[in-house]
């Protein structure tokens, strides 16, 4: 019972104490932020599967899963961190190259100097525990330069290899050396490539434990200086590190060898960015016997249009990583399965995405799954950030390191008139649960499980815009949404699923959709960088017909000259309003126009001159404009990333962040007008002036910094795209941020935008009528309490119109669906939906 009032306590205490500009802790209870399932944030060069099945991960990135791991980490199976292994500061610059003793020890080669603040010289070995093993003396000064491998021998001695050409300054290695277990130089080893060995050096050595002898390939003409065999990127060496002429390759690879796997029958595969093999055409892989002959049983005649760099065999299967987009014809991205023979089995991961960059490392699971590593960002269009986990058929596994919030950029979000949210951007998951790039939460910022997206969409979402009918409009970059061929612009009905009576012309959009905007009839407005719609010219901006169609009464000239259309909004008397990166549209130099009704330029708008990009507009109902960007100046006026226009376009000098040295010191991507005029920025700056305000603040409606609105020391820890309102007032940002306010939220938050959080009254106990409903030309409002706010919205959620008085005047509003907000005198807020004849 005392814990339960001691809950109780702490939560009022927590609402009492809630300010203007902090987190509302109550939207998506579930996320943990700080990048919890994010992965590393930087390169994966190698990765090792333990005895325990942990993974040892090494490479260039600083953080793991939100967490500083620099550049070294250990996970458990399930991909969270291993808290148990203590890399302290960890290493200082890249990790090339790892391998683990049978004590447990970790042998770790690279570009470093330091390890946990300890000098090390390219070479360390560590502890199972990730403490600095310090027995391993015998490295000195270490090697000269770079270790790019490494590999532990049986008898406990080790290769290395790399761009290094003295060892502890003493001995002479060029770019391979043999140590003895302790880390001191074996004498007897004496490799060296020579002259002829080009920058890339060598990039492989692979033990053949059965005649002890090494396989090393590369990028070489020659080694030890022998002589009478022609030495071409590949070579076999003794014990000794002597040639073995007997291994003849002939006039060997035209190019770089990557990747050697050995079979257990002594054959051998090898990988690279090659094309021919001893005068025989090949590309890029090839089966060897041992003596070094082609082996004619493998199809050595596979083509790839890209390098491969990592081989695994597992039973009689044969796996191939790279870079390559295609295999023996067929679209493979980058990872691929052959048969013992090497022809390509084409039902693993049959149609889907596959890597969006390369894959350097595979680590096969006796369950018949793998661990992927390598550059890519993306696997089978889920956001697998340079490391994931596949199943056995080659599809990703969607439940591995689970994160929360978004699992990546946020970069829009609109409230629906149910308060439900549709966020859209770049994240294939939300809390977890695939999301293909469009979702819609809860009021609460849970997931709604009754919006469908299937697979989604297989490339960034910018927009979005709901009509009417609830139906939602989605602009990106992306070809495909739910297996369906489209192309940068769909319609999806409530339920999340495409909409096939939107049907976009021809081949879609030609480059990505930015901005979208809806009319009151209907008619919808697209944005963009693109420069044809099907077989149609049309330069950054169009207007569409309900079903897609191009609505060709709606005549723009020449559009916008470059660059792209990043915003538009409609004002109340259908005029349009852009801004973007464009220089001139239908020949006016400017990056904000207005157009009119029927796509002509309005030339009463004289202003909108800046003098770099301008990424948001937000109309006042008074017929101001605030801009933000990353301009200077405005119409010739200094004006730093935001400033207010007058309804012709003019420079409203009476806007205080306008005209005098008020610097918002970076881009300004987002900003939001709220019922009391005042505004809310989002993006990537960290100052107004010399206050610090980290990607969010607010100004009062003259310009000047609202001091009130407190985002504290830290703010949003990286940037934030997308700033908008819900319909009680409170703030919903979306962007690429993990913390907000020293509180973890991935990606997407809500923050309070009253030192006293708002209540919206029940919907069945509403003290206010508006009558008629329909209505003509006037709206009144019955209500028993004093009004404070009356806000008129249309059905995207832009603001049209505000008052305080209880008849409303809308002759001005076309026929159609509009929402009424009303905020009392005692901060309660209804939602009123109405009908305009």
């Amino acid at each position: 019972m005392k814990r339960i009032l001691l809950l109780t306590l702490v939560m009022i205490s927590g609402l009492f104490l809630a300010q203007s500009g902090d987190l509302d802790t109550t939207f998506n209870v579930a996320d943990s932020g700080n990048g919890y399932g994010d992965g590393a944030n930087g390169n994966i060069s190698q990765s090792i599967k333990l005895s325990d099945g942990k993974i040892l991960l090494v490479g260039n990135f600083t953080t793991y899963n939100g967490s500083t791991a620099n550049r070294i980490v250990r996970i458990n199976p399930n991909g969270t961190i291993d808290n148990t292994f203590s890399s302290g500061t960890g290493f200082d610059a890249y990790v090339y190259s790892a391998d683990v003793q049978s004590d447990g020890k970790i042998l770790v080669g690279g570009n470093f100097t330091k390890y946990n603040n300890t000098t090390v010289y390219r070479l360390a070995r560590l502890n199972a525990d990730g403490t600095l093993d310090s027995t391993f003396t015998g490295s000195g000064t270490g090697p000269n330069n770079i270790v790019s491998g490494l590999t532990i021998l049986p008898s406990g001695k080790i290769i290395i290899y790399g761009s290094f050409t003295l060892y502890n300054d003493d001995y002479t290695a060029i770019k391979i050396a043999r140590l003895n277990s302790d880390g001191s130089f074996d004498s007897s080893f004496k490799a060296d490539p020579g002259a002829g060995i080009s920058n890339s050096g060598i990039n492989k050595v692979l033990y053949d434990a059965t005649n002890n002898n090494y396989i090393v390939g590369g990028s070489f003409t020659g080694f030890n200086g022998a002589t009478g065999v022609s030495i071409k990127n590949l070579v076999k060496l003794d014990d000794s590190g002597n040639v073995i002429t007997s291994f003849n390759t002939g006039t060997g690879f035209n190019s770089t060898v990557s990747m050697i796997e050995m079979q257990s029958d002594g054959k051998f595969l090898v990988g690279g960015a090659f094309t021919s093999y001893n005068g025989t055409t090949v590309q890029n892989l090839v089966r060897l016997n041992t003596d070094g002959t082609l082996d004619s049983s493998f199809n050595n005649s596979n083509t790839t249009t890209g390098g491969v760099y990592t081989l695994k065999i597992v039973g009689t299967d044969i796996y191939v990583g790279g870079n390559f987009t295609t295999f023996s014809g067929a679209s493979v991205n980058r990872f691929a399965k052959l048969s013992a023979n090497g022809v390509l089995d084409s039902t693993f991961n049959n149609g889907q995405a596959g890597a969006s960059g390369s894959v350097l490392n595979i680590i096969p699971n006796t369950d018949g799954s793998f661990y992927l590593l390598g550059s890519f960002a993306t696997y089978n269009d889920f956001v697998n950030q340079y490391f994931t986990h596949i199943n056995n058929d080659g599809s990703v596994d969607s439940s591995y390191n689970l994160s929360t919030g978004a699992d990546s950029t946020v970069n829009a979000i609109t409230v629906q008139p149910d308060k439900k949210i549709i966020v859209a951007g770049n994240m294939s998951t939300f809390n977890g649960i695939p999301t293909g790039r469009l979702t819609r939460l809860n009021n609460d910022g849970s997931l709604d499980s009754t919006f469908i997206t299937g697979t989604g969409a297989n490339g960034t979402l910018n927009s979005i815009a709901l009509q009417s009918d609830e139906k939602i409009l989605v602009g990106g970059t992306f070809t495909k949404y739910n297996g369906t061929s489209v192309t940068n612009l769909i319609r999806v009905d409530k339920d999340g699923m495409l909409d096939t009576g939107f049907s976009t012309t021809g081949t879609g959009f030609n480059n990505g959709i930015m901005a979208l905007a809806v009319q009151n009839d209907g008619k919808i407005l697209a944005g963009g960088n693109f420069t044809a719609y099907g077989s149609t010219s049309i330069n950054r901006f169009v207007r569409l017909n309900e079903n897609g169609t191009i609505d060709n009464s709606f005549a723009i000239g020449t559009g916008a000259n470059s660059g792209s259309v990043a915003a538009v909004t409609v004002q109340q008397d259908g005029k349009i309003l852009l801004a973007g990166s464009f220089t001139s549209f239908n020949g006016k130099t400017a990056k904000v126009i207005r157009l009119n009704t029927d796509g002509s330029l309005d030339t009463s708008f004289t202003g909108g001159a800046a003098n770099f990009l301008v990424n948001t507009i937000a109309l006042q109902p008074d017929g101001k404009i605030i801009i933000g960007g990353n301009f200077t100046t405005i119409n010739g006026i200094t004006s730093t990333r935001v400033a207010r226009l007058n309804a012709d376009g003019t420079t409203d000098t009476s806007f205080i962040a306008s005209p005098t040295a008020s610097i918002v010191d970076a881009a300004v991507l987002s900003l939001a007008l709220q019922a009391d005029g005042k505004i809310i920025l989002g993006g990537s700056f960290t100052k107004y002036n010399s206050t610090s305000s980290n990607r969010l603040m607010r100004l009062n409606a003259d310009g000047s910094l609202d001091t009130n609105f407190s985002v504290g020391s830290v703010g949003a820890n990286n940037t934030i795209n997308i700033v908008t309102l819900d319909s009680d007032g409170k703030a919903l940002i979306g962007g690429l941020f993990t913390n907000y306010k020293g509180l973890g939220k991935n990606r997407i938050a809500r923050i309070l935008t009253s030192d006293s959080t708002l209540s919206v009254m029940d919907e069945g106990k509403n003290s206010t009528m508006l009558y008629p409903n329909p209505f003509i030309d006037s709206l009144y409002l019955n209500s028993q309490k004093d009004i404070k706010t009356v806000q008129i919205f249309d059905v995207s959620g832009k603001l049209l119109q505000q008052s305080n008085k209880k008849v409303l005047e809308l002759s001005n509003l076309s026929a159609g669906v509009y929402f009424i907000s009303i905020m009392t005198a005692d901060n309660k807020v209804e939602m009123k939906k109405v009908i305009k004849k």
